[in-house]
């Protein structure tokens, strides 16, 4: 007996869109925060506070933008939070700990400035003293220690947004920047600079940039195959906070005490901005240690020239003038105290440095290994593709 006949099978789907890397999907999240941010402060601007401007303006903007990348650190901490080296819930104690020694010692200093009279405090103990109530005594602490871990929340999420913005830039022009490296020594020729200008002059910004030598044949550029850490990388670690904290402190200077912006704002509101700003000083520091992951670099007649050398060097260079900061910082104890000059500098290195080593480590825990095989990979099909290119133009 015959079978009767199936259901007619549906018709083929069309194929389906892939789905959206997790780099878009954090910058889309940060457009859109930075979108409805800056459009509630606008609001909030014309309606409560029209004449406000100057330096409240540019913190209300800063602070929106802080925000702003937070909530694209959630995005990328949902992508992320299972690729570190150290697992997530190991950071989240170091911070616990972190926060019950600062609590600690901020209480003490608490206790001598109300009971003792250190730190200016009054020399008979004062009876609006926190530490006159059996209440206060338990409550301070507590409420310093949840203060303190609510930052390094706060920062560990912006840290994770700024850091996945530029791992996502990395991961797309560090490929495009590698290929145009290897073709420098032919498109910046005295024949190449006659046939296209506007070609030679953007290959020449590029060597610039990477402060790479006249001498050096760039076509021999070297990769070094990128093996994943089995440790966390200290060493580069510390390097980075190192070179984080140097021009954070150079910038800093360079803003608090230039002439020209001390006309019309105090050095402890300049000093109050650039505490803000500083989540975007890893930016200057952290891209060049990819090419220091991928051991990218020139042969040359004595040693191999590496970019993360010659890039680390034109930052330095560009931004540090040790004679103008001596000269900026002696023009600037004329007008304002010392002491004033230090305390300002004392709160801004407190947050500074928790970013500094919060954003140092979100990268190398999280995001290097991952971007290092991506470029290396990138760069391997850029660099085909220019070959078949280059094989077809010859054909």
């Amino acid at each position: 007996m015959a079978k009767p006949p199936g259901k007619p099978k549906p018709a083929a789907r069309p194929t389906a869109r892939p789905p959206m890397h997790p780099d878009r999907k954090v910058v889309w999240a940060l457009v859109l925060a930075l979108a409805l941010g800056f459009t509630g402060v606008t609001a909030a601007w014309r309606l409560f506070s029209p004449g406000v401007g100057g330096m409240t303006l540019v913190q209300v903007i800063l602070w929106t933008i802080a925000f702003s990348f937070m909530t694209a650190g959630f995005a990328a901490f949902k992508y992320n939070r299972k690729m570190g080296l150290f697992r997530t819930r190991v950071l989240l104690k170091w911070f616990a700990a972190l926060s019950l020694v600062i609590s600690v010692f901020f209480d003490f200093g608490l206790y001598m400035q109300y009971e003792r009279g250190w730190f200016g405090g009054s020399p008979v103990p004062q009876a609006l003293s926190p530490f006159r109530d059996p209440v206060g005594v338990i409550a301070l602490p507590v409420s310093v220690f949840f203060a303190f871990f609510g930052i390094m929340l706060f920062f560990l999420a912006t840290g994770f947004g700024v850091i996945a913005v530029m791992v996502a830039l990395e991961r797309r022009l560090a490929p495009e920047a590698l290929v145009r490296i290897r073709r420098l020594s032919r498109a910046t020729t005295d024949e190449a600079r006659k046939k296209d200008p506007a070609r030679y002059y953007k290959y020449s910004a590029l060597a610039w940039i990477f402060n790479i030598p006249d001498i050096l044949e760039t076509g021999e550029l070297r990769l070094g195959k990128p093996a994943t850490s089995k440790r966390f990388p200290w060493p580069a670690y510390w390097r980075a906070m190192g070179w984080s904290v140097l021009f954070g402190t150079v910038i800093t200077i360079d803003i608090s005490f230039s002439p020209f912006l001390r006309e019309n704002f105090s050095v402890q509101q300049l000093i109050s901005v650039t505490s803000v700003a500083s989540i975007f000083i890893p930016w200057l520091v952290l891209p060049w240690f990819i090419f220091r992951k991928l051991g990218a670099g020139i042969p040359g007649p004595s040693k191999t020239f590496l970019l993360y050398d010659g890039l680390r060097s034109r930052v330095f260079g560009s931004l540090v003038a040790i004679g103008t900061l001596v000269t900026l910082i002696r023009l600037a104890l004329r007008d304002v105290d010392l002491m004033t000059i230090l305390i300002s500098f004392f709160s801004y290195y407190v947050s500074f440095l928790l970013i500094s080593a919060i954003f140092a480590f979100v990268y190398f825990n999280y995001f290097e290994d991952g971007l290092a095989e991506d470029v290396a990979k990138r760069y391997d099909r850029l660099e085909e593709k220019k070959e078949g290119a280059s094989k077809d133009e010859e054909e």
